[in-house]
């Protein structure tokens, strides 16, 4: 991957007023910030080792990062049964689905994120298959859709048709308690219909890059629904960031709006992740 994309040269999320910091993210490894220390906010995970990866930004000073796994798988969730969804901030209606989901406690990886997506921050979550990863995204952008609901409002970016399927359904479900309106848009399915589709402006766009880049490439009408797009999420953004996608990616980051939230998802954080995140040891 020593040739995939810089995420934060080619992914900026600058908020408004302020000019993203190309090359500043750093990796932290279990370090304390002391209260009057702004930039590079990181969460420490259950083994002391997981690396935060932060960047200056004027409006919230950080990227914060989490892991539920490495490169050897983890043992466990590590769900802890004495915390509630709503401990992370997020809605009753939103508990009362989670619950109803049998969802009771929350994972890792959804402690380490939900409160920092709410926050405004960028996330680069690392967590492996059943670790309830999509849910640690999927939730915080629900609850922000329903305070302020319009589309496109998150695009959600996936190297597969099978995963765009999937993510699909965990939205319908997690968003059963509003009028979710969401998108699939992969290759092997009607071209019109899925330009129709976007030009209706769901709520939430889960794509593969190839097949999105295609569709803007085709009707020059679609590019503007994006513009003002709160969330852009790359799922297993270890294969996304691979050059095979880098041209695709780049057509679409075009599209987006800076002033917007960026959460990346790996499966495993090793040194490929540290090149392409343009992050250095401190």
């Amino acid at each position: 991957m020593e040739d995939g994309i810089s995420l934060f040269s080619r992914l900026p999320s600058a908020k408004q007023g302020s000019k993203s910091k190309q090359g500043s993210a750093s990796k932290t490894t279990n370090q304390k910030l002391n209260s009057n220390e702004k930039p590079n906010a990181h969460l420490d995970s259950h083994n002391g080792e997981d690396p935060g990866v932060g960047r200056s930004n004027a409006a919230h000073a950080a990227t914060t990062s989490v892991s539920a796994s490495s490169k050897r798988t983890a043992e466990s969730l590590e769900i802890d049964e004495t915390a509630s969804f709503r401990d992370l901030g997020l809605s009753e209606w939103l508990d009362k689905v989670c619950t109803s989901l049998g969802m009771t406690h929350p994972t890792l990886v959804q402690r380490g994120c939900i409160p920092a997506i709410l926050q405004g921050r960028d996330v680069i979550g690392v967590a492996h298959t059943g670790s309830g990863k999509t849910a640690a995204f999927a939730l915080p952008i629900l609850q922000r859709l329903s305070k302020d609901p319009y589309g496109i409002f998150a695009l959600v970016l996936t190297p597969t048709r099978e995963l765009a399927f999937q993510l699909a359904d965990q939205f319908r479900a997690l968003g059963a308690g509003q009028t979710l309106k969401e998108s699939v848009v992969i290759g092997g399915l009607d071209m019109q219909a899925q330009t129709k589709e976007l030009a209706r402006r769901p709520h939430v766009v889960i794509a593969t890059p190839g097949r999105l880049r295609q569709l803007l490439s085709l009707d020059s009408d679609l590019a503007p629904a994006f513009r003002r797009a709160s969330f852009l999420v790359l799922d297993e953004a270890d294969r996304l960031l691979e050059p095979t996608f880098e041209s695709d990616l780049a057509a679409i980051m075009q599209i987006l709006p800076e002033e917007r939230q960026t959460l990346l998802f790996f499966r495993y954080y090793d040194e490929d992740v540290d090149r392409t995140t343009n992050c250095t040891p401190t």
